[in-house]
């Protein structure tokens, strides 16, 4: 593979290749990186089951696990290849058997539409060709994954 250079108009969301765009900016891609170089030396088995109508969830969901010494994380993910539909799906998956103590709280990273999507806020400032440092600093911002902490139980019927 062979890189081109600097653009000379801003592809910053493209899909292009790279984690990062042009001006810095984690792509989503980057921060599901991050999460997975936390995931520890560890795999864990993962018994999931999907269900949409007809059926698409079996080819755009999947799941891995892994744990190291102080917890267990659970990656649920949808993608479909690119410019394939992706839809919503329902999810179950047994905690019990990835060998982890699950009760009260549990920590939820989301990289989605509305989380860690550095793309729709540079649509929402306009998409600037040669964005100012004010606006990377935004698009930045929207870039990072923020933990939520809550209640197990909360998340039964949950869909990604």
């Amino acid at each position: 593979m062979e890189e081109e250079g600097f653009p000379a108009a801003n592809a910053s969301f493209s899909g292009s290749f790279g984690l990062l765009n042009p001006f810095g900016v984690p792509k989503p891609g980057y921060r599901l990186m991050q999460l997975l170089a936390g995931m520890g030396p560890t795999r864990l088995p993962v018994h999931f089951s999907a269900a949409a109508s007809a059926d698409t969830c079996t080819d755009t969901v999947g799941a891995l696990a892994g744990r190291n010494a102080t917890h267990v994380l659970v990656v649920l993910y949808n993608q479909a290849e690119r410019t394939a539909p992706i839809r919503g799906c329902s999810v179950r998956l047994d905690l019990q058997r990835v060998g982890a103590k699950l009760e009260g709280k549990v920590t939820l990273w989301r990289i989605d539409e509305a989380h860690a999507n550095p793309k729709a806020r540079w649509e929402e400032i306009g998409a600037p060709q040669w964005p100012t440092a004010a606006e990377n600093a935004e698009v930045m911002e929207a870039s990072i994954m923020v933990p939520a902490d809550v209640e197990l139980s909360s998340l039964a019927g949950a869909g990604i």
